[in-house]
């Protein structure tokens, strides 16, 4: 997937490229990392491009913090710590 994002960011030159992230399907195993490195990938591709890059992370509809369980909350934490390092 990274290889075709980078395909298209080369290909196309957008102002900026936004990359959602749905944290419930990220905790499946092996998810965190192949997700570190494919952020890794679209990142270097957008830097070399010139093009801003930010991630917008997602989770069904669990939109507050009322509505997200302990378990999403604690993922959620997972995945943010995953996302800096790979950036």
């Amino acid at each position: 997937m990274a290889d075709l994002l980078c395909s298209s960011i080369e290909a196309f030159t957008p102002a900026f490229f936004h990359l959602d992230i749905d944290y419930r399907a990220a905790r499946q195993p092996g998810s965190l990392r192949t997700l570190q490195a494919d952020l890794v990938r679209v990142a270097d591709c957008c830097r070399v491009s010139g093009i801003p890059f930010g991630i917008i992370i997602w989770g069904y509809e669990e939109d507050t913090a009322e509505t997200l369980p302990p378990d999403g909350t604690a993922s959620l934490w997972g995945l943010l710590r995953t996302v800096k390092g790979a950036l």
